[in-house]
C-alpha cells in the first residue's frame, strides 16, 4: 500500500468513525427530496440537510459539524439549490476506499 493510499484510508475512516456520521450517511443514502423544490435538476437524487437534522433530532450546529467532516473526507458531496443544501453519498469515493480495503482480503 502506498503512502497516499494509507493517508487517504486513514483520513476517510476517521471521518466516518462516528455513530452520528454513520446515521447521516444512512439517511442520505436512503433519502430523497422532501423540503425543497423537487423539480430542480440540481437536487435530484439528493437529501436536504434539513431532513437529516429532523431525522436525527440533533442541533443544527452538530449536524453541520458532522456534515463538514463527511464532505471534507469525500464521503458526501453538497449542492446548493435555492436556499437549501442537498447531500449526496459520493459513491466514487466509497469505490476507491473499497479497492484499497480489498487488498487486505487477498
Amino acid at each position: 500500500m502506498s503512502k497516499i493510499d494509507e493517508k487517504e484510508l486513514t483520513f476517510f475512516l476517521k471521518a466516518i468513525a462516528s455513530k452520528n456520521r454513520i446515521k447521516i450517511l444512512n439517511i442520505v443514502y436512503k433519502g430523497g427530496i422532501k423540503c425543497g423544490v423537487a423539480e430542480k435538476q440540481c437536487c435530484a437524487g439528493s437529501t436536504c440537510i434539513k431532513d437529516v437534522a429532523k431525522d436525527l433530532g440533533l442541533a443544527n450546529s452538530t449536524i453541520s459539524h458532522h456534515v463538514k467532516e463527511l464532505v471534507v473526507s469525500g464521503a458526501l458531496s453538497v449542492s446548493i439549490c435555492g436556499k437549501y443544501r442537498y447531500l449526496r453519498v459520493n459513491k466514487e469515493k466509497f469505490e476507491t476506499i473499497k479497492k484499497i480495503c480489498e487488498r487486505f482480503s487477498k
